[in-house]
């Protein structure tokens, strides 16, 4: 879209495109909460249904970035490590994150010829347990 802008040109973009994204079969406004430890599963879709096997796939889990002021610079939260349990191409399942709190699940999506497509899902981990 940048280069069409400042080109003034309106070619198609080539690379990989993602419909949409669902955890646990819903949607990223159904405000999904998980407890630590719990199991779900995440699933990209294509437009034609499924992802070329030539995609490169990358998913990861970070710490939502909302405690920062309007006037910092945002500072990319860590991928927490560990949590991916079974990634197969355009599906990934994995453990909720043990602490309490907000995090988002990022996929990134590469075709090998230098186009990226990006998404995301955020969740929030809620221990039943913790008593404060």
């Amino acid at each position: 879209a940048l280069t069409n802008l400042w080109n003034g040109t309106n070619k198609r973009y080539p690379g990989p495109r993602v419909h949409y994204l669902l955890l646990n079969d819903e949607w990223p406004t159904a405000n999904i909460i998980l407890s630590p430890n719990e199991i779900a599963t995440a699933q990209l879709f294509f437009p034609d249904d499924h992802a070329p096997e030539s995609y490169q796939i990358h998913w990861e889990i970070r710490p939502e970035n909302w405690n920062y002021l309007y006037n910092e610079i945002e500072q990319k939260p860590d991928t927490i490590e560990g949590l991916l349990k079974n990634d197969n191409h355009d599906v990934v399942t994995f453990s909720g994150p043990k602490d309490e709190g907000p995090y988002r699940l990022f996929v990134e999506v590469r075709d090998g010829n230098g186009y990226i497509a990006t998404t995301n899902f955020p969740f929030y981990i809620l221990n039943p347990t913790d008593e404060q």
